[in-house]
């Protein structure tokens, strides 16, 4: 990825991430705007089918988490299209560590529930622990930024 790419790419990521962090919302714009950076980086190196399929192949692997509500809709399409300047390598490496960071965040996000309700109640209660409001729930955005960020050397 050449170093104008990069930038655009990395700065249009900590913008999402920012924005998810701020309003729980990654607005539509962000997402196309990568695919865009993502298309004109790949169409530069000569490998544009290779970026089109490997967003494709992103699409693909997150659909079934978006159709079961487990991941929301600007999530998916941000990383799908933060992919798109990447190897295939580079997103095998990022989908591995965004899989260790969200194992992570979910076993001290359930932790910490746990706790709550033992403090509120005085006993555990897991069924009502893995309940959250949409507000309660922490932005995914920035995840994937760092996700996207080590796969390719940044963090």
């Amino acid at each position: 990825m050449g170093s104008l790419c990069g930038g655009l790419w990395g700065g249009v990521l900590l913008l999402a991430a920012g924005h998810d962090l701020w309003s729980r919302q990654i607005p539509n714009r962000l997402p196309l705007l990568l695919l865009l950076i993502g298309i004109l980086c790949q169409w530069s190196q000569e490998r544009l089918l290779a970026g089109l399929l490997l967003a494709l192949f992103t699409l693909l692997l997150l659909l079934p988490g978006w159709l079961a509500g487990l991941l929301g809709g600007g999530d998916v399409k941000l990383l799908v299209g933060g992919v798109m300047p990447l190897s295939l390598s580079l997103l095998l490496l990022v989908l591995q560590r965004l899989l260790l960071l969200l194992l992570l965040l979910a076993l001290l996000l359930l932790l910490w529930q746990l706790y709550l309700q033992w403090r509120a109640t005085g006993r555990w209660q897991f069924a009502t622990a893995l309940m959250m409001s949409r507000r309660q729930r922490l932005p995914f955005a920035p995840l994937l930024v760092l996700a996207l960020f080590s796969g390719v050397g940044i963090a």
